[in-house]
């Protein structure tokens, strides 16, 4: 069910046992998340089941699926602003947009973050 006011749910699929995903760090670390911005994160051990029973309590329009080692900077969410705001879209799949905290070529999880890749991986609307 869609509540208008939340109009971006991010959904972490992490393993029961990471208390706090790389990817919910960085969004942490941000300097402010847009208004309308929810965070799920979903804990189990089949990534799976736990997206699809994350994306039915969200509430956004928009559903945007993140790996617990993903890396999102503030670079990525202007480009994902930009993306919501498109007409001509409902959803987006490919590369993933952010760098892994195992990627090897990864900065520093406290340092400057590269510009994202397009198309969004795993960007669904609702």
């Amino acid at each position: 069910m869609n509540d208008s006011k939340v109009s971006l749910s991010i959904i972490i699929a992490a393993p029961p046992e990471t208390l706090e995903p790389g990817s919910l760090l960085s969004l942490q670390r941000l300097e402010r998340l847009p208004d309308g911005v929810e965070i799920i994160v979903a804990r189990g051990r089949m990534p799976s089941v736990q997206r699809n029973q994350a994306a039915q309590q969200a509430r956004g329009k928009w559903l945007w699926f993140l790996d617990d080692d993903s890396l999102v900077s503030e670079q990525t969410l202007v480009a994902l602003k930009s993306w919501l705001q498109r007409t001509d879209a409902d959803g987006g799949g490919g590369p993933p947009p952010t760098p892994s905290i195992a990627d090897e070529t990864a900065p520093d999880a406290l340092g400057p973050m590269p510009k994202p890749v397009f198309p969004w991986s795993g960007l669904l609307s609702l």
